[in-house]
């Protein structure tokens, strides 16, 4: 019974979500300026990294995480703001063409760098919405996509743990 309430609610949420990002006649507007997102192509990924394009950015940039237990606080901002996992990176120098494109979001391979625009550590992936441009809308459409997976993380341990306790199941 708790599995079935508990896929029961994922399906009910998943819908919601996916209704409120649709126009009023449940299609995608084709005339939205993200539209020029959704047409843009991945870059190959046989290009090598000596041939790929890379903007620095280093105004304005730093890293936070969502922490769910302060959305549900009235008047709470959501966000703590993080280090970045480098010491001495002040921005990133990000890929110019995504690798990547889902439904909602572009994929972009990106390094950290220091104040001397020298990449530091990995390379990292960073992700930016198709269908959203301003970046006060960002923080709300990322505040959504947070609480939505971590509504999937709970659910699943909840369906985890519901299949541990199936005998048939194990």
């Amino acid at each position: 019974a708790a599995l079935t309430t508990a896929m029961s609610s994922a399906s009910t949420t998943l819908t919601a979500t996916r209704t409120a990002k649709l126009g009023a006649s449940g299609k995608d507007n084709p005339d939205h300026p993200s539209q020029k997102k959704r047409d843009v192509q991945c870059r190959s990924k046989s290009v090598p990294e000596s041939q790929r394009r890379y903007c620095a950015y280093t105004y304005r940039v730093s890293r936070w995480k969502f922490d769910d237990r302060k959305f549900a606080q009235e008047n709470v901002w959501p966000w703590l703001k993080l280090p970045f996992k480098n010491n001495g990176a002040v921005g990133f120098d990000m890929e110019t063409e995504p690798f990547g494109k889902g439904a909602e979001r572009l994929a972009y391979m990106f390094y950290e760098i220091n104040k001397n625009k020298t990449r530091l550590g990995k390379k990292l992936v960073a992700k930016e919405s198709i269908s959203v441009d301003s970046e006060e809308k960002k923080v709300n459409f990322h505040q959504t996509f947070c609480r939505v997976q971590r509504k999937a993380l709970d659910w699943s341990t909840e369906f985890n743990k519901a299949v541990a306790k199936t005998p048939s199941l194990r």
